[in-house]
């Protein structure tokens, strides 16, 4: 009998798993470089990055509700378009979005790691890489047990800065600094919301452990929207914090701006043991997304969409092991070719598009008024959510869509392989 994903993933679990892959390298890592774009609207930017995680959150919800299976967004738009075109570019570019955000996070890694020990930042991401890699092959349980405990440490990291940040407000300092935030210039909260939304992705992998879920309709749409509310509260009062009580130009050049607030407040010795607990969340998150990726890989090759070797699951580990093959080796690739502020913008352009077409696909599904009893929201949320991603969509750089025309061609050149019978048709 062939091999089957396990399932071991309870709604907690899920909650659990979609908080640390949604939490890590975006507020540890990039927060500075919001700010350096956005100035003292950088908190906007994350307020607006949220808006549209909790719109296409609902998409997702309500998609992963009707159609359960690991391929995620591939599969929903596949199954709204009925076009294999469209369906197996969506794949590519979630798969190009996972693959991205892990080198990102492979990359911030390595920053923060230098903030403790002189270590060649070469050696570090390779092995860091293969580390996570490891883990995601030895089992979705144990992965998910790692994951619980980092997810704890990252959230215990994060509380820690906002106390430390609540005593150094004063009431002085609050009304001038909102009354500052906006100038009616949108322009730079677009911009820093580009590299802002790239804290908010990972919502969407939860819909690739659809297979690994014990009750995936049930308990997928509740997850998303869950992990989604807890980290929105969780950036508002970080970024409002870190404004308010540390200088623009401080955060904009601080690699480590999180420990700025540390730091202010007095807590200098805890440098290192910070730097510690932002490179544990960071591998949360690069651990989360090589598992997404390579269960997507799985998933698109039950669906006919690549080559049936990509589904081959471990007779022993019951893990894609050949999906995890894949996304390390792109990873490590990946790692070699592009600075951290790029490949989260990449990252999250290609994430911005495939949003856009699951928004697309809802809509589409809704107007066909097939009967659906699970869970629904009003076709108002995906049309709102169209227009939001259109309008973040025009505010990249032009390396973010060089990057992603690549990846896109990749796509053309699976969607081709395919039709020529060379996959399961």
């Amino acid at each position: 009998m062939t091999p089957s994903l396990a399932r071991h993933l309870g709604f907690w679990a899920l909650v659990t798993y979609g908080i640390g892959d949604i939490l890590g390298a975006g507020i540890y890592a990039l927060v500075g470089k919001v700010v350096a774009v956005a100035y003292d609207a950088g908190w906007i930017s994350f307020v607006f990055a949220a808006f549209l995680a909790v719109v296409t959150g609902l998409s997702y919800a309500e998609l992963s509700a009707r159609f359960p299976v690991a391929a995620g967004a591939a599969a929903f738009i596949k199954r709204a378009f009925k076009n294999r075109l469209i369906a197996t570019l969506s794949g590519v570019l979630v798969l190009g979005t996972g693959l991205s955000s892990a080198a990102t996070v492979t990359t911030a890694f390595s920053g923060y790691l230098a903030q403790i020990i002189p270590f060649p930042p070469f050696i570090s991401r390779i092995l860091f890489v293969l580390a996570l890699s490891f883990l995601s092959f030895w089992g979705i349980r144990e992965s998910s047990r790692v994951n619980i405990v980092l997810t704890a440490i990252e959230v215990s990291g994060l509380l820690a800065v906002i106390a430390a940040g609540v005593g150094l407000i004063t009431g002085e300092s609050i009304a001038p600094f909102f009354a500052n935030s906006f100038r009616g210039d949108i322009a730079p909260v677009l911009s820093g919301a580009t590299i802002a939304f790239f804290a908010y992705i990972g919502f969407e992998d939860l819909c690739n452990l659809a297979e690994e879920a014990k009750n995936p309709s049930r308990d997928l749409p509740r997850a998303v929207l869950a992990a989604i509310a807890v980290t929105s509260v969780i950036y508002f009062a970080v970024t409002v914090i870190l404004q308010i009580t540390v200088p623009h130009a401080s955060i904009a050049s601080s690699d480590v701006p999180l420990l700025l607030i540390l730091e202010k407040a007095g807590y200098t010795w805890v440098g290192d043991w910070f730097a510690l607990v932002a490179m544990l969340a960071i591998a949360n998150t690069g651990l989360a997304n090589l598992i997404m990726a390579s269960r997507l890989l799985y998933g698109m090759a039950q669906e006919g969409l690549v080559h049936p070797v990509a589904g081959r699951v471990h007779a022993v580990r019951q893990t894609p092991w050949v999906g995890i093959l894949f996304t390390a080796a792109v990873t490590l690739t990946l790692v070699l070719t592009g600075g951290l502020k790029t490949l989260a913008q990449t990252t999250s352009l290609l994430i911005v598009v495939v949003f856009l077409l699951v928004h697309a696909s809802l809509i589409r599904v809704k107007l066909q008024k097939e009967p659906y009893a699970g869970f629904k929201i009003p076709l108002f949320f995906p049309f709102l959510g169209s227009i939001l991603c259109l309008v973040l969509l025009v505010r990249y750089p032009l390396e973010a869509y060089l990057r992603s025309w690549v990846i896109l061609l990749a796509g053309f050149a699976v969607w081709f392989l395919g039709k020529r019978r060379l996959f399961n048709p």
